[in-house]
């Protein structure tokens, strides 16, 4: 038990962090990535930007039929989408990372 009066001989260091968001390739619930993967503005314009705290390896663009209709390689922790070229609606954004994967909805102006 520690008090104010008492300190400790302990020297070590004690690291934290989101399991898998290092080097390895731990797989990790898809509601945890999600809820550490951000895209931003939602409803997006032109550009939306695509924000993890899980190393992105491909993002994946697919319309409301389930048609894929981009592929995006990514490899880091943000990336940016250029949506120029698609009709306004709403969109499913699929983020592989190398953790696992996770889904997102998002609706371009």
């Amino acid at each position: 038990m520690c008090d104010s009066g008492n300190a400790s001989e302990w020297t070590d260091t004690i690291h934290f962090g989101i399991p898998g968001s290092g080097g390895g390739d731990a797989t990790i619930d898809e509601d945890v990535i999600g809820l550490y993967t951000h895209l931003m503005p939602n409803p997006a314009g032109d550009r939306v930007n695509l924000i993890s705290s899980f190393r992105m390896r491909k993002v994946e663009l697919f319309n409301m039929d389930g048609k894929r209709i981009a592929c995006y390689e990514a490899n880091g922790l943000s990336t940016i989408l250029d949506l120029s070229g698609y009709a306004s609606g709403t969109y499913i954004v699929r983020i592989i990372t190398q953790s696992g994967v996770t889904t997102k909805r998002m609706i371009k102006k």
